[in-house]
């Protein structure tokens, strides 16, 4: 037994300082990376893709795959790296997957904790998603799916809880689900954990950025993914947010992949047999 007070549920710091950091599980995941830039690099030659540009800020733009005529919408993609890092172009091969459904797909690039505040690297996200919105180019603008990968899908979760028809001045809401992947929904952990000497979060803070904390009544349908060897923090963030997304009225496809960890689960989502990208193509069936 340790003298270690406890901070966090039943954790200790030490503790929950491992649950918030991906080295516990995968020590190296240099081979991951390594995995994305070349599948991406091998999509880059197969498929074409503009980038645009939708704010001032250095890293604000997107990367936009045009999918088949008459396509199904525009699926809209937000990248994890602890919000400090990685890059939009290392998550091309995703397009593949999406193109070959028939749907467009846009690798949304921001700026970077803690060049910016968190707060703000969340209104880029939704910058990106209302240029989308309003300029649309081979999809629909009126149908728009969000998908992230851990922090993307703490991202993309506060896209997708936004208040859409208020913002854009509309009666319909353009988000017409989404797939959530390994990510984080409450902050007031990650606060509390050593992730915060770059988030500089306070309590107010950590709770105004937490999406389970705003999502709204009859939500649109989700998938929301996690992995049998995450740490548990991370399947227990997932299912409490899968909960509550179903208490506001949501529907929700909400599963654990077995023998996966956390970026055994990014490499899922570029994968078309996978059962996280059939249940996002049978998103309004399957949804319960």
């Amino acid at each position: 037994m340790t003298d270690e007070p406890r901070v966090f549920g039943n954790m200790t710091q030490s503790e929950l300082d491992a649950q918030y950091d991906q080295h516990t599980q995968i020590p190296d995941n240099a081979r991951y990376v390594e995995r994305w830039d070349t599948w991406s690099a091998k999509v880059r030659e197969s498929y074409t893709f503009e980038t645009l540009s939708y704010g001032p800020g250095e890293h604000q733009s997107i990367d936009l795959f045009h999918g088949a005529e008459g396509n199904p919408g525009l699926v809209v993609f937000f990248h994890g790296g602890a919000w400090t890092n990685h890059t939009k172009e290392q998550f091309h091969y995703i397009a593949e997957s999406m193109v070959t459904d028939g749907f467009a797909y846009a690798a949304v690039e921001f700026d970077r904790v803690p060049d910016i505040t968190l707060e703000e690297q969340i209104e880029q996200t939704r910058e990106a998603v209302e240029y989308l919105v309003r300029n649309p180019k081979g999809y629909s603008g009126e149908e728009l799916y969000l998908v992230g990968h851990a922090t993307g899908a703490h991202l993309a979760a506060m896209v997708v809880t936004t208040n859409w028809p208020s913002r854009l001045g509309v009666d319909t809401c353009p988000i017409k689900g989404g797939m959530l992947v390994s990510g984080i929904y409450d902050l007031e952990p990650v606060r509390l954990s050593a992730r915060n000497e770059y988030l500089a979060l306070d309590q107010s803070t950590a709770r105004r950025l937490s999406p389970i904390e705003h999502v709204r009544e009859h939500p649109c349908p989700l998938v929301i993914g996690w992995g049998s060897d995450e740490e548990p923090e991370f399947y227990r963030q997932s299912r409490d947010f899968a909960d509550a997304w179903r208490r506001g009225g949501g529907r929700c496809n909400a599963f654990e992949l077995p023998r996966s960890n956390h970026l055994d689960m990014s490499l899922e989502l570029g994968d078309p047999d996978g059962p996280l990208l059939k249940a996002f193509l049978n998103l309004d069936a399957e949804a319960t």
